[in-house]
Formats: structure tokens, sequence, C-alpha cells
């Protein structure tokens, strides 16, 4: 196979697209989140008249590629000076066998720019170390066998902007403090106007990092669209999903016990994906999730243990349930969904609820001035055991079993000018 540097991204044209030139390919995409597809084919150098190498190729000074490179096994592109530009030019870098080598390692470096560059058949794309302030700009980075991109050691304030980020048998982009200990935390990182494609497992994967930046990217199948573990400070904004989502997980990793903290969720658009906030044997506290609109999701916006969380202003219609706060079950402690508000959401035609509290202690958790309508069971339900919760001012009407349900009979809870047609007591 080979791969051309006009390749395109197509989609079916039912409504008015965008078209951005990156790389001289075509990529479109719909306003209406119509399902995009990108197509790669012919894993082969463009040109005949490549160059090979059969050991790493160290570059300390600016550089243009005028020619696409084959590296023999294990070998690639070492940048070994800071303030330096690789400019691909539209060529390529690809490994003669797949899944060995890193196709660039910027190791302890700073201001490096990697740009105009396709690069697949490694086991790592990039690969950014110890590494501050670099731009990885307008670059092809796919079919490689574990991450396109990696980010570690104490990587900070790197810019990935306008790539196409696709087809990782792991992960698109991985951003980890792992040894934060030893190099600091890989901070404030910015990924913005990418598109991830069919990446796997995850297409953006936090692990122990701080202050991510993710903006006005397009993430579409594949794993889990932004991966957020054990990582705090976190802004997703702007993006679009098509048949991927959102998950934060509070967990235990390298033996150390984080939370998940203050992430902001803002202004994306999901179709067929939804928001899953996960506390295992640690917490997801104070998320903020505000003005998205989610079509077709299977749960929604779904709480296991969120604490503290705004959710504000989103739409959300089909799917299964709306907005869904729970226990989490499996790992002790057990954390329950608490002192959450959810205000001024609009939740329209899903399968089951629209707002559900399921069984446990749901608590004082606020529920205001939501529009819940059409649902197929219950509008707001309140499952038994949840107290303290307040439910104001909100309009439930047209759901099929309840607009308004509680196991306590409105005891426990405050129920208070809601506008409904149908309630359990």
């Amino acid at each position: 196979m080979k791969m051309r540097s006009e390749s395109k991204i197509r989609m079916d044209l039912n409504s008015k697209v965008l078209v951005i030139a990156i790389l001289g390919m075509i990529v479109m995409f719909s306003t209406s989140l119509l399902p995009i597809q990108l197509v790669l084919t012919d894993l082969q150098p463009a040109n005949t008249d490549y160059i090979y190498m059969v050991d790493d190729w160290i570059i300390t000074e600016n550089t243009v590629l005028t020619n696409d490179v084959v590296f023999a096994q294990g070998k690639g592109i070492i940048i070994s000076a800071s303030d330096i530009v690789l400019d691909g030019a539209g060529h390529s870098i690809s490994a003669e066998v797949y899944g060995y080598g890193t196709g660039i390692k910027i190791y302890a470096q700073e201001n490096v720019v990697v740009k105009n560059l396709e690069i697949f058949n490694f086991e790592y794309g990039i690969r950014i170390r110890e590494s501050d302030n670099c731009l990885i700009l307008n670059n092809n980075i796919h079919h490689n066998k574990k991450y396109n991109i990696e980010i570690s050691r104490g990587a900070c304030f790197n810019v990935f902007k306008n790539n196409i980020i696709a087809y990782a048998d792991d992960e698109g982009i991985h951003i980890s403090g792992r040894y934060w200990q030893t190099y600091g935390a890989s901070e404030g990182n910015v990924l913005m106007n990418n598109y991830f494609y069919e990446n796997k497992v995850e297409h953006i994967y936090l692990l122990v990092a701080v202050g991510t930046v993710i903006i006005h990217n397009t993430l579409q199948g594949g794993g889990t669209g932004v991966y957020v573990k054990c990582s705090n400070d976190t802004i997703i904004r702007d993006n679009i999903f098509i048949e991927t989502g959102i998950e934060l997980r509070a967990d235990v990793v390298y033996g150390e016990y984080y939370n998940v903290e203050r992430t902001k969720i803002i202004g994306n658009r999901f179709k067929g994906g939804g928001i899953k906030l996960n506390s295992r044997v640690t917490q997801v506290i104070d998320t903020v999730i505000i003005d998205n609109e989610l079509i077709d999701a299977n749960d929604g916006i779904r709480l296991i243990g969120g604490k503290g969380s705004i959710i504000m202003h989103n739409k959300i219609s089909g799917g299964n349930y709306g907005i869904r706060l729970e226990t989490q079950t499996k790992y002790a402690p057990r954390f329950n969904s608490t002192d959450n508000k959810i205000v001024n959401n609009e939740i329209v035609e899903c399968t089951d609820s629209g707002i559900i509290l399921m069984e446990g202690d749901q608590d004082n958790n606020e529920i205001i001035n939501n529009k819940v309508l059409n649902n197929g069971k219950y509008g707001i339900y309140v499952s038994n055991y949840a107290n303290g919760n307040r439910i104001v001012s909100n309009t439930a009407r047209g759901n099929g079993i309840y607009d308004l349900y509680d196991w306590s009979l409105g005891i426990e809870n405050t129920w208070i000018a809601n506008k409904y047609d149908t309630a359990n007591w």
C-alpha cells in the first residue's frame, strides 16, 4: 500500500460542510455531526526515490526533508538540540518493520518545531520527554503500534495543532505524569484543532497530567475520546465527538491514590457518545459540565460517585438516560453522588428517564429549573435512600410512566414549584 499526501477524509454530504486544507489533504466535517470517513491507503513512502537509513538520524539544526525516509528496524530521528525546526515539506518517515522504533524523539530540549510531516509504521510516532514549549504542527501521524504521540516525564507547555492522528493500535496521544516525583508533572500541554480518527483504545489519554487544554478537536470512532485518569485541572472545550465520549476516572496509579479534580467540560458536541465520571477507589470532584449538546448518548451524563459537580445548560436528546447519578459499588470505599447542582438543562426523548438518582445515598443534590420532556419512563426519578435533595422549579411533562417519582413519597426530599402532569404521590 502507498500513503499519498492527497489522501482524503470523506463523508456523506447531507448538510453544509466546512472544508479545511491540512497537509494538502481535504478535511470535511458536517455541522450536523454526520459520520466522517477517513481513508488512508497504501502504507508505503509516497515516492519511489526514498532514502533508506540503517542508523538513527540525529538532527541538531534546522532541517527540511527533500525525500521520504524509511528507517531500519528500531531506528528513527533523534532531535538533539533546542530552538530548531524540522520541516517535513510534505514528505514521510516510516519504519521498515511495523511496530518497531520511534519516529521522532525529542528528549530534554526546548522550542522544537516539527511540521508538515507524515509519520507511520513505528511503535511510537513521536515521543516528547522532559521537553517544553515544542510545537507539533500540520502533521499526519497514523498507524503506529502503541501511541501516535507520547508526552511524558515532565514535558510541559507543548502545543499540538492541526494534526491528523489516526489508527493507533493503542492511543492517539498519551500524556503521562509518571515519575513526576523525579521529573515533575507533565503540565499545561495544549491540543488544538486536531482530527482524531479510529485510534483503537483511546484518542487522548491523560495519566497524572495537570492543566491539559483540549480545544477545537474532532474525535471520531475508535475507543474512548478523552480519558482523564488521576489528572487535575483539565479543560475540554468546543470539541466534536462522533461515536465516542469522555470518561473521568479517579483511581490508584503507580501505588498512589489520586482524585480527579476541577475538570471543565464546556461547549462540546456529542453524537453517540457521552460523559462519564467514574470514582473507583478515589473520587471525581468539582467537575464543571456546561453548554454541551449530547445526541443519542447511551447514558448521557453519568456520575458514578461524582461529588460537587455543576451540570448546567446542557441539551440532551435520545439515548437511554439524560443525567444519571449512582453509587460506586465495586470497590471500597463506596462513593455516592452527592452535592451536585443540576440546573437549566434540557432533556428530551430518552428511552428510559430524563434525570435519575439511582438507589443509594445520592444526597444533597440540587435539581433546579430543568426541562425534562417526553422521555420513555420517568422525567425526574429519585430512588430509595436518597435524602436531602432539592427538586425545584422544573418542568417535567409527557414522560411515559411518571413525570416526577420519589420512593420516599416526597418526604425525605424537597419538591417545590415544579410543573408536571403526573407524580407518584
